[in-house]
């Protein structure tokens, strides 16, 4: 076993504990120690550690916990993926009434939503890095905390500057939510179990009508806009006590230099190491990662193109069911959506999965699935995508029933959850050991179009009209497919050159 750090190459092989030093205790916990050699006066420091890793200690790799604690933790990922992105969208059911209270006009309250999305362009850079470095769990609390705090102050703020100045923030919280949620689900589960149970994950983002069709919904009971941002700021409070109360470090990598702390204070002996304080210390990764990694560069651009196709054609759904009664476009519209996207996960787990990717991993049995085996599930979902955006677009006309619509948006429910899927999958397979980190460039990428796409809809839409902003939409989706069969064809090529990705 090699590693490579500042002051040349660190040899390290097995030791047995039966060989240590005489004067070192026995490891107590059976883990994993390798002796390092190294040559020369500069590797005096670090010429001579054990470096400790995951072998019998069940109860510290977060692989080994039990089956049912694991659906937890998932559930816990999952859901606090949800609440990041519900809290991102729930305000524009109240638009109007903010801007009647707080004096502005249609336009300002746009721009002060957006703000919170303008920081899901920053916030992942920000906080993905910081997990793979620190932990998850640290992350998490600080997110969720500042969160439901900020989201009190949305509550209580009394004038327009505040109240746009409080959701900034609050955006920067709760895009650390994104990235390191989906890290956990990566830490936790071995290869193909990890593949189910990021399905799950995905939903949220392949939903974002949930959050306008909830705040319809609550805005109908009457709760108001200060009360939306108080049931907002009750359910941060709950998600950090039961984070706080039940969820521990689940970044391997962390959980190892704490194993390591306690070896050298059980033991006295300051050679026990663990991977990650040993590796060089890497504080440009981030625009090293955006400006030197091609592979995440051609991944950030296809989801973030993506994403701006579907937000044109969400835009337009919500447009075109202005023209319908509100109760029909409520009941109907946004629950289409996440009926689609839940088709599209059982579709997947009992049809795809099974017949494409199980049997490829039975090909590779022996060493891991090359990732680019992933993509082909997206260059046959893209043409779906745009089939349903220009089916929808051009089936809103009086004469036609609303149920030509609702299928249309029914099937791009169901593609565009496929696409959504192959994307984080493929991230998380390519860069296995700094995750969060590459979710995080990829969610940020995303997020720059829904921020500026309040402000310039109206324009489009003006402009092109209904029908052809949504042909608009399509011919850009079909303009993404270059994207995959680039990474099919060249993504391995562009792997063995990577500092970050897994060869």
């Amino acid at each position: 076993m090699e590693y490579l750090g500042d002051d040349g190459k660190l040899t390290f092989r097995k030791t047995e504990e039966s060989v240590l030093d005489a004067d070192t205790e026995p490891n107590p916990t059976g883990s994993i120690l390798y002796h390092s050699e190294g040559s020369g006066a500069n590797n005096s420091a670090e010429s001579n550690v054990f470096l400790v890793g995951f072998d019998k200690c069940d109860d510290i790799d977060p692989r080994k916990w039990s089956k049912w604690y694991l659906h937890y933790v998932t559930c816990v990922a999952v859901t606090l993926t949800s609440y990041a992105m519900i809290s991102s969208t729930i305000p524009t059911a109240f638009a109007q009434e903010m801007a009647t209270e707080l004096k502005l006009n249609s336009w300002s309250v746009d721009l002060a939503i957006s703000h919170y999305e303008i920081c899901f362009c920053v916030g992942p850079l920000m906080w993905g890095p910081l997990s793979d470095k620190f932990g998850r769990r640290r992350v998490l609390l600080l997110c969720v905390n500042g969160l439901a705090l900020l989201h009190m102050g949305c509550a209580l703020s009394q004038n327009a500057a505040v109240a746009t100045f409080v959701r900034i923030l609050a955006g920067l919280f709760a895009s650390g939510l994104l990235p390191v949620s989906g890290a956990i689900v990566a830490d936790i589960w071995d290869l193909q179990a990890e593949e189910q149970r990021l399905a799950a994950f995905v939903f949220p983002f392949a939903t974002p009508q949930g959050g306008p069709s909830l705040g319809a919904m609550m805005a109908m009971s009457g709760i108001g806009w200060r009360g939306i941002f108080w049931v907002s700021a009750i359910f941060g409070g709950v998600f950090a006590a039961l984070i706080a109360a039940t969820l521990p470090e689940t970044h391997r990598p962390t959980i190892l230099v704490r194993h390591a702390s306690m070896l050298r204070l059980d033991t006295r002996d300051d050679r026990y190491r663990a991977p990650l304080e040993l590796a060089p210390e890497s504080k440009v990764r981030i625009l090293a990662m955006l400006t030197h990694e091609p592979v995440l560069i051609l991944l950030s651009l296809y989801f973030a193109s993506m994403v701006a196709c579907l937000n044109i054609f969400f835009e337009a759904l919500v447009i075109a069911t202005a023209t319908f009664t509100p109760i029909t476009a409520r009941a109907l519209t946004s629950p289409t959506v996440l009926m689609g996207a839940l088709i599209g996960t059982i579709l997947y787990e009992l049809v795809l999965r099974p017949r494409f990717y199980l049997r490829r991993i039975r090909r590779y049995s022996r060493e891991r699935v090359p990732p680019e085996q992933r993509l082909a599930m997206s260059i046959g979902a893209t043409p779906f995508v745009a089939m349903g955006v220009f089916w929808f677009g051009w089936t809103l006309f009086p004469g036609i029933s609303i149920c030509a619509p609702l299928f249309a948006v029914l099937f791009v429910g169901i593609s565009s959850y496929w696409l959504v899927f192959v994307i984080f999958a493929y991230t998380i397979d390519v860069y296995a050991n700094i995750t969060a980190t590459a979710l995080g460039c990829c969610i940020a990428a995303s997020s720059i179009f829904p921020a500026v796409l309040p402000v310039i809809s109206s324009h489009i839409f003006r402009v092109l009209g209904l029908h052809w902003a949504s042909t608009l939409s399509g011919c850009l989706m079909i303009a993404t497919i270059p994207f995959p069969l680039v990474l099919m064809r060249y993504g391995s090529t562009l792997r063995a050159k990577s500092r970050y990705a897994r060869q």
